[in-house]
């Protein structure tokens, strides 16, 4: 018999920009993020596609720790706006091609470290754990009121250019 294919799709962030305001003992990294999927198929003679963005808008709000040698290490607060649009098309008989979006929330603790190479330049990274509420799809019942959330959490891999 054939064998069943079973596909498994993460939504991952590949990168954010971030705007770094520092002081002695503090960090505001307001950033922004873009992820995007499509996917196309056929089926006897029948075709779809289908795509999802994600954009991002958020910040963290932190408190550093006095630098130990080229190390600096911070922790704080990290919240903000997941904008999602969705698409989907096809031509099966009796079926409606549909665009959607909605918006969710996110808030949380993070922590996180840099190694300084100089005073412009440095690798680090931070984990944090996200409380997520996910708002509903415009095209949603108006009737059908749904409270969802979730949690998840995230790690990030930085190079950071210091511009002081």
């Amino acid at each position: 018999g054939e064998d069943d294919l079973g596909v498994l799709s993460l939504p991952i962030d590949l990168a954010n920009f971030s705007i770094i305001i520092r002081g002695t003992n503090f960090r505001i990294e307001p950033s922004l993020g873009y992820f995007s999927t499509s996917s196309d198929y056929s089926s006897q003679g029948y075709t779809g596609n289908s795509s999802t963005s994600n954009f991002r808008i958020g910040s963290l709000v932190a408190y550093n720790n006095n630098s130990i040698e080229s190390m600096n290490f911070y922790y704080g607060l990290v919240f903000g706006v997941l904008f999602t649009s969705s698409s989907y098309e096809n031509n099966y008989p009796g079926s409606t091609n549909n665009d959607d979006s909605k918006t969710d929330f996110f808030i949380g603790p993070a922590i996180g470290g840099e190694y300084m190479i100089n005073d412009h330049f440095s690798f680090g990274g931070e984990i944090n754990v996200n409380y997520i509420s996910i708002g509903q799809y415009d095209s949603d019942d108006s009737d059908y009121d749904r409270s969802q959330s979730a949690i998840s959490t995230r790690g990030i891999i930085t190079v950071r250019w210091y511009v002081n």
